[in-house]
């Protein structure tokens, strides 16, 4: 059986999956969405999302449970130099995403942006133009991942 850690992961990335505009969102970086690789996408690849596996915050343990945050990095690579509205647009739409249910399937007790980074990068290179952190949040027993 998966850990909770990948599972939720997994939840994370079937959420992102379902951004496209046929399903009312701004764009399509949901079908864009890849395993995450330790090397920039080409700029023939581009736009890019990829989920990086983030820090996990054991609570402290009370009454036999415990707060369990499980942190990912959502990064979506762009052509260096992209508009700030269309940074604004990949960014609502990740929001939008897992707002349409923040549990992740009950999975979680919530999962939520804690941070958003922007950054249009330079023109005619691949740029990480944006990096939300995101956090989910679930109690648990204290010796579960």
């Amino acid at each position: 059986m998966a850990t909770l850690w990948q599972q939720v992961s997994e939840a994370l990335e079937a959420a992102l999956r379902q951004i496209e505009t046929s399903a009312g969102y701004r764009t399509d970086i949901g079908q864009r969405l890849r395993p995450w690789q330790y090397k920039a996408p080409t700029w023939d690849e581009l736009p890019v999302m990829e989920v990086r596996a983030g820090r996990v915050e054991p609570g402290r343990p009370a009454y036999g449970l415990q707060e369990l945050r499980i942190g990912a990095d959502v990064l979506i690579y762009l052509p260096g130099g992209t508009e700030m509205q269309t940074l604004r647009d990949h960014a609502a739409d990740v929001m939008q995403a897992l707002g349409a249910d923040p549990t992740l399937g009950g999975l979680v007790d919530q999962v939520r942006v804690a941070e958003i980074e922007v950054d249009p990068g330079e023109p005619e290179r691949v740029s990480d133009g944006l990096r939300l952190a995101v956090e989910a949040t679930v109690e648990t027993d204290p010796w579960t991942l």
